[in-house]
C-alpha cells in the first residue's frame, strides 16, 4: 500500500500585517491624532461619528481597530486596549460580529448600506459597542449617502461609525458635518526610515541605509507601501538588499542622477546634461519616471528658496545639495526649469519616444524650459494595421501612452504599479497582451480587482477599451532558472496592498 505524504507549507504573513500597530502608541506619524483620541478614550467621551480622511497606508483602518479595541477592552488600565482579553483577541483575529468593516469601492449601493442598517438595530454580542468601519466611503453612491446621513443623524447608543476615506472632496458636507474629522498626513521620511529599520532587524533582513531611505521616499509617506516594498526585496532571496535592486525593482533612478541632471541645466552645462540623457535612453531607464523624479527635486528647490530646508523630506545629502543649488540660483531660475519639466511630461502624453523629449529638455540650457512651448514636437507616425504582434519599438501605445498609464496606475496604488512595470505590453486592436518575468506578477494582475483597475486606466488613457491578457516569458522564473522552494514560498506568500 503506498503511502501519501502531503508537504503543508506555511503561508508567509505579509510584513504589513505582521507589524500591524496594536495600540495607540505603536502608531507611526499620526501623533495629534492618537492624543485625542486617547484622551477621549480615558475620559469616556467618545463620538458616535468619526471621519478619518488621508493618504493611502497612513493608519486610517489600523487607528479605527484600535480605537475599537479601546472602548470593548474588558481590562484596559489606561487608554491602550490591553490586547489579552476576549475582546480584543477576537477583533485581531477578525472572529467578532462585534465589528463589522465595510469596503465601500465594492459594496457601494443603497442595498448595503440598507442591510448596514439593518445591522445597526442589533446590540452587540459580546462588547459595549458595536463598531462600523466603512473603508473609501467616498466610493458610495448618492443614493447610498443618503441612506447612511439618515443613520449618522440617530444612531443607536450602541453603534459608533468609523468611515475613512483617500478623498475627502468627494464626501458629501452633510456627513462630514455628522462626524468627528481627523485628518491623517503623510508620514515624514524619517519616522518611516526608523521603522523600517527595526522591522528589518526583527526580520533579519539585511539593508543598508541608503536602500532604507529610497524605499521611503518611494512609499511617499504611507508607510503601509513601504513595508510592502520591504517585503518584496526581501522575498527576492538577496543575501543583502543593495540600493541598486531597489532601483532595478522600482525603476528608480539614482538620486546622483536626477541632482547632477538639473544642476548641469542650470549651469548652462549643455554637454553633461545631454550625456546623462543620453545615457539614460541608452540603459533603458524609464524616462517618465525620471522626470517624475526631476519634478520633485524641483519642488523641493522652490520650497526651499521660500521658506528654507526646515520642512524638506530628504537624507542628509539631499538637504546639502538643496541648499547649496537654493543660495546659488534665483526663484526663476527654477521655475522657468519646472516649466520646462512640465512641457516634457504634457508632451509624453502624445506617444512621443519619450528619450527624444528628455534630450530636448537637456539642450534647452539656460533657457531652462523657458522657450520649450514654442518647439515643435514631431508627431509619430499614423500605425500600420497589420495581424501580427505589434513591436513594443514600433507601437506608439507602448511608448509615452505606456508610460503614461504606468503613471496612473502608480497615483492609484504603488505596489500594482510595481508589478505592471515590469510586463511588456503588445496591444491589438481590442487586445492588451501583458507577459510577465514572473508566474508571481502574472497571478496578481489576473486577480478581478487588479484586472480592473489597470483595465480602467489603460481606457483612461488610451481613449478606448481593451481586454487585458497575461502571459508568462519562458518558465515564469525571470530567466534565472529553477527557483529555491523556500523563496518561492515566500513570494507566493506576498499580498498586494489597497488602501
Amino acid at each position: 500500500m503506498r503511502a501519501i505524504i502531503y508537504i503543508m507549507t506555511k503561508q508567509k504573513v505579509a510584513l504589513y500585517r505582521k507589524y500591524r500597530p496594536e495600540n495607540f502608541d505603536q502608531v507611526v506619524g499620526q501623533e495629534h491624532i492618537v492624543r485625542i483620541l486617547k484622551n477621549a478614550v480615558l475620559e469616556d467621551k467618545i463620538s458616535h461619528a468619526y471621519l478619518f480622511s488621508g493618504p493611502r497606508g497612513t493608519g486610517k483602518t489600523s487607528v479605527a481597530r484600535i480605537l475599537a479595541k479601546a472602548i470593548n477592552c474588558e481590562k484596559r488600565t489606561g487608554h491602550n486596549p490591553c490586547g489579552k482579553c476576549s475582546v480584543c483577541k477576537n477583533i485581531k483575529e477578525g472572529q467578532t460580529m462585534d465589528l463589522l468593516e465595510i469596503d465601500a469601492a465594492s459594496n457601494r449601493g443603497i442595498d448595503e448600506i440598507r442591510d448596514l442598517r439593518e445591522k445597526v438595530k442589533f446590540a452587540p454580542t459580546d462588547s459595549k459597542f458595536k463598531v462600523f468601519i466603512i473603508d473609501e466611503v467616498h466610493m458610495l453612491t448618492k443614493e447610498a449617502f443618503n441612506a447612511l446621513l439618515k443613520t449618522l443623524e440617530e444612531p443607536p447608543e450602541h453603534a459608533i461609525f468609523v468611515l475613512a476615506t483617500t478623498e475627502i472632496n468627494k464626501v458629501p458636507s452633510t456627513i462630514i458635518s455628522r462626524c468627528q474629522r481627523h485628518d491623517f498626513k503623510r508620514i515624514k521620511l524619517t519616522e518611516i526610515v526608523g521603522r523600517l529599520i527595526t522591522i528589518a532587524k526583527s526580520e533579519n533582513i539585511k539593508i543598508d541605509d541608503e536602500s532604507l531611505e529610497m524605499i521611503a521616499e518611494a512609499a511617499e509617506g504611507g508607510l503601509r507601501d513601504a513595508l510592502s516594498i520591504l517585503d518584496q526585496l526581501s522575498s527576492t532571496g538577496l543575501k543583502s538588499i543593495k540600493a541598486s535592486d531597489v532601483e532595478d525593482m522600482l525603476g528608480l533612478t539614482p538620486h546622483k542622477t536626477v541632482y547632477q541632471f538639473l544642476k548641469s541645466i542650470l549651469e548652462g552645462e549643455q554637454k553633461k546634461a545631454l550625456k546623462i540623457a543620453v545615457k539614460l535612453t541608452k540603459e533603458g531607464s524609464d524616462i517618465v519616471i525620471f522626470t517624475k523624479s526631476l519634478e520633485e527635486f524641483i519642488g523641493k528647490l522652490i520650497t526651499a528658496k521660500v521658506t528654507g530646508t526646515d520642512d524638506i523630506e530628504g537624507t542628509k545629502e539631499q538637504i546639502e545639495e538643496i541648499k547649496g543649488l537654493t543660495e546659488k540660483y534665483e526663484l526663476l531660475d527654477f521655475t522657468s526649469l519646472a516649466d520646462g519639466i512640465n512641457w516634457a511630461q504634457t508632451n509624453f502624453k502624445s506617444g512621443v519616444e519619450p528619450g527624444f523629449i528628455l534630450t530636448l529638455l537637456a539642450v534647452s540650457g539656460k533657457n531652462k524650459g523657458k522657450d520649450l512651448d514654442n518647439v515643435k514636437v514631431p508627431k509619430p507616425k499614423t500605425e500600420i494595421a497589420t495581424n501580427s504582434k505589434p513591436s513594443p519599438v514600433k507601437d506608439k501605445r507602448t511608448n509615452g501612452q505606456w508610460q503614461h498609464a504606468l503613471m496612473e496606475i502608480k497615483s492609484k496604488n504603488n505596489t500594482l504599479y510595481a508589478f505592471m512595470r515590469v510586463a511588456t505590453p503588445n496591444f491589438t486592436k481590442s487586445e492588451l497582451l501583458l507577459t510577465f518575468p514572473y508566474k508571481f506578477h502574472k497571478e496578481k494582475i489576473e486577480e478581478t480587482k487588479h484586472k480592473k483597475m489597470v483595465e480602467e486606466i489603460v481606457a483612461k488613457v488610451y481613449g478606448k477599451d481593451y481586454q487585458i491578457k497575461c502571459n508568462l516569458a519562458g518558465n515564469g522564473n525571470g530567466g534565472k532558472g529553477q527557483v529555491d522552494n523556500t523563496n518561492a514560498a515566500s513570494i507566493l506568500g506576498g499580498e498586494l496592498v489597497e488602501d
